[in-house]
Parts: C-alpha cells; structure tokens; sequence
C-alpha cells in the first residue's frame, strides 16, 4: 500500500465521493470447494457511505475522545459509531473500456468501443 493511500490527503477521514487508492478488500472468490476468502487488491475505490452519517460519526468518535481525556466520569458507549464504510471499485477509463479491468478476479469482459 502506498504511504498515503488517499489521494489528496483527507483531513478528519473519509468523505462521501473520497477516492482512494490501493485498497484492500475480502471478497468470496469461486474455488474448487465452493468458496474462498481472499484479499484483493483494488486500484481505486470510492466511498459511497452518505456524508451525513460519516459526519455523525465523526462528531460521536470527537465527544468519545474528549470524554475519555477528561474527568467528567463514564465515556459515552459506541452504539453510534460506523463499523465500516462502504465503498466500490473505480476504474481508469482506459482500462474500463479495454475490458480488463476485472483481471484480479481472473474476469475478461468485453472491450467498448467509442463509435
């Protein structure tokens, strides 16, 4: 993974639309005995997850840490926080078009062509 896999750099995490680069995901690939659990490596992905609830989540993680630093007594459960982000594969254009951009997944698609 690159040092800053945001691409530009993203202060207070991520955002709605944000793309990122050289991303890790799980992803159930087909195997002889059904299924297999692997690690894929994505080229670009961009969060979908609504600017709104990442906002929220932001906001509960600041009141967390501040509680925490300070001597007001209980910190405030995680009941509000975002388990995870979601995301999807994006694709150079170039790549797209010509129909490979599926090959991590052993996937050949069929090229388009500007007419």
């Amino acid at each position: 993974m690159t040092e800053n896999a945001y691409d530009p750099p993203c202060p207070g995490g991520p955002h709605q639309g944000s793309v990122y680069r050289e991303v890790y995901v799980a992803m159930f690939l087909p195997a002889e005995s059904g299924l297999d659990l692997k690690a894929v490596l994505l080229q670009y992905a961009v969060v979908l997850t609504q600017e709104c609830d990442l906002d929220q989540d932001r906001e509960n993680r600041k009141k967390h840490r501040e509680a925490a630093s300070s001597d007001i007594g209980k910190a405030p459960n995680h009941d509000k926080y975002l388990p995870s982000v979601l995301i999807c594969p994006c694709y150079p254009a170039a790549v797209f078009r010509g129909g490979n951009h599926l090959e991590v997944l052993d996937l050949e698609m069929r090229p388009i062509h500007s007419e």
